[in-house]
């Protein structure tokens, strides 16, 4: 009866070391798994490190993993411009009648992702409870854009109320002195 189960070949370990390297950081971790012993595992997880088909599939499980990042620096970017130049219009209306809340279902992406919460209070004997909708902070969305550009820097007093400036030059005009 043959053996039904293949023994790896050196290509099919050397790989599987990669993946495993990737996985932990650990050269000699992944070569002691793929069966070197404990002994010679650094010295071998060096040599895989420096073969040409480790190289590559390192550097392509690199560019994967950085293909499907969530958090780039563009979408980062993105978010922040959304919630600093967020319209609270398009989300509630209010008047002399009181405050209506636009339906979910009709929100453009763009609104509806600057919602930082939304609840509902307690019922009361005549009607539903309250509803209470937070936006994300614009403030906070604008000095973290405004730093991304460059355009504050600590405040020289640093006070605690004011820890930024405007970092953009002031141009004065007639006799006043600096």
């Amino acid at each position: 009866m043959a053996n039904k189960f293949k023994r790896k070949t050196t290509k099919q370990k050397i790989l599987e070391f990669a993946r495993l390297y990737f996985i932990s950081g650990n050269a000699s971790e992944a070569a002691e798994r793929i069966g070197v012993s404990k002994k010679n595992a650094s010295t071998y997880g060096k040599r895989f490190l420096a073969r040409p088909e480790v190289i590559e599939y390192l550097a392509d499980a690199k560019k994967t993993v950085d293909e499907i990042t969530i958090a780039t620096k563009e979408k980062i970017l993105e978010e922040l411009t959304r919630i600093a130049f967020g319209d609270l219009r398009k989300v509630v209306s209010w008047g002399p009648s009181g405050v209506i809340f636009k339906d979910s279902d009709t929100l453009p992406i763009d609104d509806a992702l600057t919602i930082e919460e939304v609840s509902q209070g307690a019922d009361t004997p005549n009607g539903r409870g309250a509803l209470k909708i937070k936006r994300a902070s614009k403030i906070e969305a604008l000095k973290l854009l405004g730093m991304e550009h460059g355009m504050f820097q600590k405040n020289a007093v640093g006070s605690k109320e004011n820890p930024l400036t405007i970092a953009q030059p002031v141009v004065l005009s007639g006799d006043s002195e600096v």
